[in-house]
C-alpha cells in the first residue's frame, strides 16, 4: 500500500504526470488480470425511496459471465441481472416481468483490455483524483480515491472510491449526486471455483417475458418505424460517436424495439416500448433529473439507465462512462 501512495503522490511532480499515468495505467491492467472469479455480497443505498437500502448476492467468471440477486426483504427480493457470455437476463418478481437479450457478441479480450485503458484514460482526463485514508472495507485494507470533476457539466458529480491493491479492484464507491448513494462489498472472495449453474437463470413459470434475439431479422429505422405503435426517438450517430449495428424488434404481439450501437470497444443497447400505463420496471437506482427523471443502475461494467420521455419507456445499456449514457439520453430527447 505504501508503494502505491508513493506512486500517487509522485504524479504530481511537474512533468511526470503522462509517464506516471502510462505506467499506473499497466500496473491497474496486470493487477485486474490477477481476477479471474470473485463472489460475495454486495449493498446499495440512495437507489430506492426513502432511505431503505438493498443487498444482494454476486458473482463474477471471467471472461464476461456475472449474477447478481436481491436478497433483502421486500418487493425487490428475488430480482435478478444474469449474463452468461452470451445472453443478458433481467427478472423483476415484484411484477413477474423479465427481459433477454440473446445472442449477445461478447467484447473480446482485445477490446475489454481496450475499455480498462481508455476508462482509465478519461477518468484521468476528466477528473482530478486525490487521496483519502486507507479503510478497511468486506475486511480488506483499501485506498481512498477521491475524484473530483474538472468542469461543471449536468450529471458530473464528485464520487469515491475504496480500492483493494492487489487486485486494483474498488470494493465500495460513494456518489455525491443530489441524493447520494453508494455501492459497497461487505464480502467478497477472489478466484474461488464458481458452480457455472449459477448463470444460468430460469425464469419461473408464468413470468411474462420481452425476447430480444440479436440473431433475428435487422429492421430499417424506417421499418420499425412503421410497426412501432409510439414514436420512436433514437440517437444521431454522429453526435454520439457510435454506429448503429442492429435494430431488432421483441418476440410476441407488443411492439418493443432494441437498438444496438457499437465503437470498440463500447456498445450501448437501447430498447424502447410504449407505456401502457402499467409500472412493470420499478424504480430503482440512483435518481438524476435532467430533461427527465433517469434512474441509474452500475452493475459491474456496464450502467443501465432506465426513464419515459413522451410515454415511452426507455431502457438504456452501455459500458460507456454513465455521464457520456445520460448525454445520449438527452440528446435523443431533442
Amino acid at each position: 500500500m505504501k508503494k502505491m501512495l508513493l506512486f500517487l503522490a509522485l504524479s504530481s511532480a511537474p512533468g511526470a504526470q503522462q509517464v506516471i499515468f502510462d505506467i499506473q495505467k499497466e500496473v491497474i491492467l496486470k493487477r485486474n488480470a490477477r481476477i479471474h472469479s470473485y463472489s460475495g455480497s454486495m449493498k446499495e443505498t440512495g437507489t430506492l425511496k426513502g432511505k431503505k437500502g438493498l443487498s444482494y448476492k454476486v458473482s463474477f467468471q471471467r471472461p464476461y459471465s456475472y449474477y447478481s440477486e436481491v436478497t433483502s426483504k421486500g418487493a425487490f427480493k428475488g430480482s435478478v441481472y444474469c449474463y452468461d457470455g452470451k445472453t443478458l437476463k433481467v427478472y423483476f418478481p415484484e411484477k413477474k416481468f423479465g427481459y433477454t437479450y440473446e445472442n449477445l457478441k461478447p467484447l473480446s479480450i482485445k477490446e475489454a483490455i481496450s475499455h480498462t485503458k481508455k476508462n482509465f484514460e478519461w477518468h484521468v482526463k476528466n477528473y482530478r483524483v486525490k487521496l483519502g485514508k486507507v479503510r478497511k472495507v468486506a475486511g480488506k485494507n483499501s485506498l481512498n480515491l477521491i475524484y473530483t470533476p474538472r468542469s461543471n457539466k449536468p450529471f458530473w458529480y464528485t464520487f469515491s472510491a475504496w480500492a483493494y491493491e492487489y487486485y486494483a479492484f474498488p470494493l465500495k464507491v460513494e456518489y455525491q449526486t443530489p441524493v447520494p448513494a453508494s455501492y459497497e462489498f461487505t464480502r467478497i472472495a477472489f478466484n474461488r471455483k464458481i458452480d457455472k449453474n449459477i448463470f444460468t437463470f430460469k425464469f419461473p413459470e408464468g413470468a411474462a417475458i420481452a425476447r430480444y434475439n440479436f440473431d433475428s431479422k435487422n429492421y430499417t429505422l424506417k421499418q420499425a418505424r412503421a410497426e412501432a405503435n409510439y414514436p420512436m426517438n433514437l440517437p444521431v450517430e454522429k453526435k454520439m460517436g457510435m454506429k448503429l449495428k442492429k435494430l431488432v424488434k421483441a418476440d410476441g404481439f407488443i411492439p418493443a424495439f432494441t437498438a444496438y450501437y457499437k465503437s470498440s470497444p463500447y456498445e450501448m443497447y437501447i430498447s424502447t416500448v410504449r407505456d401502457y400505463g402499467i409500472k412493470i420496471v420499478p424504480d430503482r437506482g440512483v435518481k438524476m433529473k435532467g430533461k427527465t427523471s433517469y434512474f441509474v443502475n452500475f452493475m459491474g461494467v456496464y450502467t443501465t439507465v432506465i426513464f419515459l420521455y413522451k410515454g415511452v419507456y426507455y431502457t438504456v445499456v452501455s459500458n460507456l462512462p454513465y455521464q457520456k449514457i445520460l448525454e445520449t439520453c438527452e440528446q435523443l430527447q431533442g
